[in-house]
């Protein structure tokens, strides 16, 4: 992760720079996407077996599939951080990725700012 961040900052904005950031920027927008269906997937067959029968042993086997889904998650947060985005299309993963992360407290205005800018980027109509 670390190179592929370096590489971003070092990159100049030419065009080739600039094209690969934004193809970057949609393959990791793709992953974190299927992460976060996968997630949803497991949270959602973890609710219906919370309803009757959940175990320490069940939450520890739920736990070793999703932990490693979170963690990349992070990772992918983490390098989408670094990379320009100088298209909608690039401003959309970034607000996608955002948007997953701020926290939903009515109380927080920072969250609740960050979570309304990024509703409206997503809301943009890409070229």
């Amino acid at each position: 992760m670390t190179s592929k961040t370096s590489d971003y900052r070092e990159t100049g904005a030419g065009s080739d720079g600039e094209a690969r950031w934004a193809r970057n920027l949609i393959e990791l927008s793709e992953e974190f996407v299927q992460l976060q269906n996968q997630l949803a997937q497991l949270e959602e067959q973890a609710q219906v077996v919370a309803d009757c029968d959940w175990t320490v042993t069940r939450e520890q086997a739920w736990l070793a599939e999703v932990d490693p889904i979170r963690d990349r998650m992070f990772e992918i947060a983490f390098e989408v951080v670094n990379i320009p985005a100088r298209t909608i299309a690039g401003l959309h993963v970034k607000a996608r990725v955002l948007l997953d992360l701020v926290d939903s407290d009515r109380n927080d205005t920072t969250h609740q700012l960050a979570a309304s800018l990024s509703r409206d980027v997503l809301e943009l109509e890409d070229d």
